[in-house]
């Protein structure tokens, strides 16, 4: 429309100039004025088209300028995070909501406002001035461009933690200093309730461990009697012919051990929880161990009239690791196999193979009992728990045997694994390093040598003097009986005092000593019964419910029996002990036996 304007307005005008005329008109002429005139017209019309589209561009441009400022201006004013720029000056150049929401201070107050002044705490103003000249002079700028967590200051006057990155950009020559700020209150004050709860928990756990400690202490300490009497009277009975009353006495026995065992399991899993149940690595013979493992559970064996295999290959020999442990892991699977199999097969294989240039002990527990559903087999090795919680109204247990199994062969670095069919019975496989790594040189655990025979049960007079020291009128008797049945006399003291004393004064051949005593704990006796000259060679056995052997043997013990103390590993640990020379100054008396118990 607005280019039709000039060209109907020139055409007008040539119209109106046009009249007629007697004279011929000059065509030549006419043709060259009208050509002149759309020209002209053309020239003007593209110019003015020109105009339009340049217009139409630039408003374009314009309009998506505008709306690329409009989106970042929302981005930075709906930002999660609290943005604030400022120049070389140290004056706020942008401040966003979220900035006037965290600090107190709206967008129109903050522009212009130093920012050190506005959000910095007046202690910490002179530092932040000096490191923003020190930038400006230098460039080094160490704690930008990285997440900073400092205290900022609200507009109310109260300091708060804040997490701040800055990152400086030169824009036109002149530095540009941009900051991401977040409020991190409730973070610290979440973190700090997590530290809280941390603690308690420990707390919690040390109080769990002190009660268990105390708790094994108080049960312990009855068990020992029950368990110790019930094994003299046994004897004594036999003696007179009375196997009604011996069986009795059996059965006595039998549940006291098993209490035991089950505080034991407790206390066991309790140490590994803590991450305070160490290895005790030596090296020992496989297939004597076999042997005696055996031999251990063949009454388990023929209760469900059940028959035993035993396949140990010929290259079994040797293995470093912790014999107790070991021990204790193929009881557990034995017993269980007898447990759950009743008029069918046990059978134990042990073979020694050899993978990526390291020896591997295989272990394999095959039983032919009622076997493990897939479903089941997730709750094998879980504390407290059975495969089916119907098997232990049926067959008893607490389900703790299997998971210390397991914790045991991962302190050792092994592996377990079980393939069972229902009604087929069940396979456990056992790998276990031949050769124990251990990152430091643990004390190794003294044991009997084989040949060593157990001591005769018979009255043997004269072989020397015990002194038993404890503070349970109870252990007292008991082991002085159990001593006096191997031939010694016995000495009894009831605290440490009474146990350094008597030791210089009858010059024991062993010493045996007890760690909880009032007073003064067995670790002060044995330090100062080895620092002494006249103590310094006599055997000491620590007999006591603190399980910590290498403490023991790093003090210079000469072995270590837990309470309560089997008596033929005590007879055996006498008889070695005691076979030794006697110690320089002594006079050469039969054993004498310093025990210290609490």
């Amino acid at each position: 429309m607005g280019a039709a304007i000039p060209v109907m307005h020139y055409t007008g005008m040539a119209a109106a100039g046009f009249a007629p005329t007697n004279e011929a008109p000059n065509l030549a002429h006419a043709v060259s004025v009208s050509s002149l005139g759309v020209t002209g017209i053309t020239i003007v019309t593209f110019m003015v088209l020109g105009l339009a589209v340049m217009t139409s561009v630039v408003d374009r441009r314009f309009s998506v300028l505008e709306s690329s400022e409009e989106r970042l201006r929302l981005i930075f004013n709906t930002a999660l995070d609290a943005v604030v720029t400022m120049n070389a000056e140290g004056l706020i150049t942008n401040w966003n909501s979220e900035a006037a929401r965290t600090f107190g201070w709206s967008s129109h107050e903050a522009l212009g406002r130093r920012l050190s002044e506005t959000i910095v705490p007046r202690q910490h103003r002179e530092e932040y001035d000096r490191g923003l000249e020190h930038f400006l002079k230098t460039g080094d700028g160490r704690k930008l461009r990285q997440r900073t967590e400092i205290t900022a200051l609200h507009r109310d006057g109260h300091e708060f933690p804040v997490e701040v990155a800055t990152s400086p950009i030169k824009f036109g020559g002149q530095w540009i200093f941009s900051s991401f700020i977040r409020d991190i209150t409730e973070y610290k004050r979440a973190q700090e309730e997590l530290l809280n709860a941390k603690q308690a928990a420990e707390d919690a756990n040390r109080a769990k461990s002190a009660f268990l400690a105390n708790m094994s202490h108080e049960l312990r300490t009855p068990l020992n009697a029950i368990i110790g009497y019930s094994e003299m009277l046994e004897e004594e009975t036999k003696e007179s012919g009375e196997l009604t009353a011996v069986r009795d006495l059996q059965k006595i026995q039998s549940a006291g051990k098993h209490l035991l065992s089950l505080i034991n399991d407790i206390l066991d899993l309790s140490k590994i929880e803590a991450g305070k149940m160490g290895l005790h690595v030596e090296t020992f013979d496989v297939p004597q161990m076999i042997e005696e493992i055996v031999t251990t559970v063949q009454p388990a064996v023929a209760k469900n009239g059940n028959t035993s295999q035993v396949e140990v290959a010929k290259n079994a020999g040797k293995m470093r690791a912790d014999l107790i442990k070991v021990r204790q892991i193929l009881l557990n699977l034995l017993s269980n196999a007898c447990k759950f199999t009743d008029h069918g097969v046990i059978s134990l294989k042990v073979d020694r193979r050899t993978v990526d240039r390291q020896d591997w002990m295989q272990f394999q527990v095959i039983d032919t009992g009622i076997g493990i559903t897939p479903e089941h087999k997730e709750n094998l090795f879980r504390e407290f728990s059975q495969a089916d919680t119907s098997i232990s109204r049926k067959y008893g247990g607490t389900g703790l045997g299997l998971a210390i199994t397991r914790r045991f062969i991962q302190l050792m670095h092994g592996t377990v694994s079980v393939e069972s069919k229902p009604g087929q019975g069940s396979t456990f496989t056992i790998h276990l390093p031949a050769e124990l790594a251990v990152e430091s040189d643990d004390p190794q655990r003294i044991q009997p040598p084989a040949d060593i025979p157990v001591a005769s049960q018979s009255t043997r007079e004269d072989r020397g003097t015990v002194l038993v020291i404890d503070d349970d009128p109870v252990v007292r008797d008991l082991m002085s009986r159990s001593l006096a049945k191997l031939g010694f006399r016995v000495v009894t003291g009831k605290t440490g005092a009474e146990a350094l004393e008597l030791a210089k004064k009858v010059h024991p051949l062993l010493i045996t000593l007890d760690v909880m005593m009032p007073e003064v704990d067995g670790w002060s006796v044995l330090k100062q019964l080895k620092a002494d000259p006249a103590t310094a060679e006599t055997p000491v056995i620590m007999i006591t419910i603190v399980d910590n052997e290498p403490m023991g043997v790093g003090l210079g013990a000469s072995g270590y029996l837990v309470k309560p103390v089997d008596r033929d590993r005590l007879a055996v640990l006498v008889e070695r002990c005691t076979s030794r020379p006697a110690p320089k100054g002594n006079k050469p008396k039969p054993l004498s036996e310093l025990l210290v118990h609490s």
